[in-house]
């Protein structure tokens, strides 16, 4: 399931960043330390990294839920994902049998 789709228009937002960074790389180049332009050169791959993640099909949501004991978590994840129906265990559903 995709959560984020990319448009026209972000692909070029996202473009024109790419080119201004290399061209500030290309730029700085003549005059900088081998070690800046590495530096620089390894956010830009960074970058494009991350931007293909962000808009990857087949990425996983992880969320935790957390609290007391017998604070309603089973019971507000079966009706958040399930419809109210008793899929998760809870301390209601086990006190009753």
């Amino acid at each position: 399931m995709a959560i984020f789709r990319k448009t026209a228009e972000e692909q070029k937002k996202i473009d024109s960043f790419k080119q201004k960074l290399k061209d500030t790389i290309n730029t700085l180049e003549p005059y900088s330390e081998q070690a800046d332009i590495t530096e620089l050169k390894k956010a830009a791959k960074s970058f494009d990294r991350k931007i293909e993640d962000f808009y990857k099909d087949d990425r996983k949501l992880n969320i935790g839920v957390i609290g007391q004991v017998k604070a309603g978590k089973s019971t507000f994840l079966n009706t958040l994902l399930f419809d109210g129906k008793d899929v998760l265990p809870s301390a209601r559903v086990l006190s009753v049998r």
